[in-house]
């Protein structure tokens, strides 16, 4: 539902100066990000020659972070068939055991501490959506603190991008995050939130083999209310070998 006007147009540079055009993003109704891509050309001496590509990235804010949920990655260990959805947490058939979170206590809806932060967990029964693939997503958010937390994990990694938080007077706080494969040994000064032991997989059932996920923090102003976040733009669906960034929840602190 994104258009870009004007479509197409030109316009004219004169000898030692400088001159610059427009666009203008309409946004349809849906949330969520989209890849606009664009081409430069230039006449000049009866050529025409391309001097640049881009994409302009123009993003709808989704209402509430669950609202942006596209990924299962949570199955239970008697249904351990991710179906639909990118097939899991990596596409390759494998989730997070329900049970096993559950045995740590938390469960759909529950909520998650670590490093000062509380996280609400995803009220997703299993084998429905319940995480954010970062794309360049923005997600409406309230409330003002020293930071905002995040709960992730990656595949196929190291997927890194940049987190961006906005105020509600239009200025940013900025940072740059970066995940392991979830199933490698956390790097050293990594924050690891949570440590399971085992997963499923539609292969053979369960894999005994530790997984995790990690915290990130995007320093804030505590004078500054909060408006929403951007994620990182890392890809829209999970495929095996490609990197992919899994945001499992939002909290300022």
């Amino acid at each position: 539902g994104v258009t870009i006007s004007p479509a197409s147009g030109s316009f004219t540079v004169a000898a030692g100066r400088t001159a610059s055009a427009a666009l203008t993003a309409t946004a349809g109704p849906n949330p969520g990000a989209t890849a606009v891509p664009t081409t430069l050309t230039a006449t000049g001496g009866g050529q025409t020659v391309p001097l640049s590509t881009a994409t302009l990235s123009v993003s709808v804010p989704y209402p509430s972070f669950p609202a942006a949920y596209g990924n299962i990655a949570i199955t239970d260990d008697s249904d351990i068939n991710p179906s639909g959805l990118n097939g899991g947490i990596d596409g390759d058939g494998s989730s997070l055991s329900a049970q096993q979170l559950a045995g740590m206590g938390i469960t759909p809806g529950g909520t998650v501490s670590h490093g000062g932060f509380t996280f609400s967990w995803p009220a997703a029964a299993s084998g429905q959506p319940d995480n954010v693939l970062a794309d360049g997503q923005t997600i409406e958010l309230t409330g003002s603190g020293h930071a905002l937390g995040l709960l992730t994990t990656g595949t196929y990694s190291p997927p890194a991008g940049t987190v961006t938080v906005t105020y509600t007077d239009g200025t940013t706080a900025i940072a740059s995050i970066s995940d392991p494969d979830w199933q490698t040994a956390p790097p050293a000064g990594s924050d690891v939130a949570i440590t399971t032991t085992y997963h499923n997989w539609t292969g053979s059932g369960r894999v005994n083999r530790n997984a995790y996920l990690y915290l990130h923090t995007v320093t804030l102003d505590p004078t500054k209310p909060v408006a929403s976040v951007t994620l990182p733009t890392i890809g829209d669906h999970t495929t095996g070998g490609t990197p992919a960034l899994h945001v499992f929840g939002l909290a300022i602190a």
